[in-house]
């Protein structure tokens, strides 16, 4: 069953959201250079048949009638008006655009435990490459790649070794023009380490790195939360400790071949301690983004690093403000980037979406542009047409957790924003990364099921 993300309720009432080529009220939602504000609505403009006050006619008259929603017009107001009650075909019931699910492939792990899908890309032919890890008993987690086909059926699965006392798991997976897949993550237990392994289109399995953490039984000294590949050079993003006690985002260089470090540069940007954890490569420059932490007051900061190709700090800027980036990639040809995070104000969560120029400088902001408190972004992809998706969760009164996919212009206009509510009752359902195909968008993530723990999901939706 597929639910319109304007059909849920928070502790409050959400209001109705107007997605499309109509505009929106720009009260909750900042913008500057090209971009148009796409915030909340205000509310009380767009009739709905319902009586405004007076008289009610009692004769013919010549002027028209106000447009209803649901009459099969699209009047103003109304992003569409199909006259159905039918989610799945992009209209929901209340005249917004939602997004239409193509398939949803889900998997279960041998145990029936925590699985999870972490992170996806593409593959050159089309074919969609999912990781994450499944337990396959008690206590023994192993790391997941799966290929799908362009219908979401399983082409094949492969997990990685693991037994009592060592698990590992994946993070992250990007794929080069030659259809080599890199998928990094982490192994822990007696022998902990960050991973990168290189596996061809067939799933075998190229070569594998791996940096091991001291073994003292402290937890990993380093992490790898997310890959970027060039034609000659391989990125990835995460912590390093710095001091006894400290972290510090992360960003470094590999070898395309064998995944051994090039170059690492470390930054908390003044912080007392800092994580990386969205990565992009835009206009020969290494973005890195994630949060600061450790400040005297509470709460986390947003933090963005530009690294040169050689590993020299270009830039740093932390925020004013309580919040964090859950993300970030390239768009277009000049060196943009689009960032996902949150922000607080009063004590309120709120989504933000923004595109950066290769200077820094904002090109537009969208604050809170679902009207819906709470959201959480983790993931944000770009298609070849500057189209933008992006995925998060927020808390829900009805299921506890519910994951969410909106999808953006460049200029970032709003289009389409969804939820979807699992066939059977669950207790949560969480996104993580997105990335575009050709003619579809692909979200990953996992789900509480009440019977069998956490089963992980890979959903496709029409990018229009």
């Amino acid at each position: 069953m597929h639910v319109a993300l304007v059909a849920l309720t928070l502790s409050a009432c959400i209001p109705s959201i107007v997605v499309g080529d109509n505009p929106q009220d720009d009260s909750s939602s900042t913008a500057t250079g090209g971009g148009t504000p796409t915030g909340a609505p205000t509310g009380g403009d767009t009739p709905t048949g319902a009586s405004t006050g007076g008289d009610a006619p009692t004769g013919t008259t010549s002027e028209p009638l106000p447009g209803v929603c649901g009459d099969g017009v699209v009047d103003a107001g109304e992003a569409c008006d199909d006259g159905d009650a039918d989610l799945d075909d992009g209209c929901a019931p209340d005249c917004t655009r939602v997004g239409v699910p193509l398939w949803t492939h889900t998997f279960d792990g041998p145990a029936s435990l925590l699985d999870r899908a972490s992170a996806v890309a593409f593959h050159p032919d089309g074919r969609v490459v999912v990781v994450g890890s499944v337990f396959v008993e008690a206590e023994v987690r192993a790391g997941l790649v799966l290929m799908l086909d362009a219908s979401g059926a399983e082409v094949w699965k492969k997990l990685l070794p693991a037994q009592p006392g060592k698990q590992t798991s994946l993070y992250a997976v990007t794929i080069d023009d030659a259809g080599t897949i890199y998928a990094a993550g982490a192994t822990i237990g007696l022998d902990q380490s960050i991973d990168i392994h290189a596996f061809d289109p067939a799933g075998g399995e190229l070569w594998t790195f791996q940096e091991p953490s001291p073994p003292d039984g402290a937890g990993l000294s380093t992490s790898i939360s997310e890959l970027a590949v060039t034609a000659d050079a391989l990125f990835s993003s995460g912590f390093e400790l710095v001091g006894p006690e400290g972290i510090a985002l992360v960003g470094r260089r590999h070898q395309k071949d064998g995944g051994a470090v090039v170059w690492r540069t470390t930054t908390t940007g003044g912080a007392p301690q800092a994580d990386g954890v969205g990565l992009a490569v835009a206009g020969g420059n290494v973005v890195v983004v994630g949060h600061t932490f450790g400040f005297d007051e509470p709460g986390a900061r947003p933090i963005r690093a530009v690294f040169d190709e050689t590993g020299g700090l270009q830039a740093v800027t932390v925020e004013a403000v309580t919040g964090a980036y859950g993300d970030v990639a390239a768009i277009g040809a000049g060196g943009d980037v689009v960032l996902v995070g949150f922000d607080e104000e009063d004590d309120v969560r709120r989504l933000v979406v923004r595109r950066l120029g290769p200077d820094g400088a904002e090109v537009w902001s969208q604050i809170d542009p679902l009207g819906v408190h709470g959201i959480e972004a983790s993931g944000v992809a770009v298609g070849a047409g500057e189209e933008i998706v992006v995925t998060g969760s927020f808390p829900s009164s009805e299921h506890g957790i519910d994951m969410v996919t909106a999808r953006f212009r460049g200029d970032g206009n709003l289009v389409w924003a969804a939820t979807y509510d699992n066939e059977e009752a669950h207790a949560g359902d969480w996104a993580e990364k997105p990335a575009f195909g050709p003619d579809f968008v692909v979200v990953v993530g996992q789900q509480d099921t009440l019977t069998r723990d956490y089963d992980g999901w890979v959903r496709a939706y029409a990018s229009e």
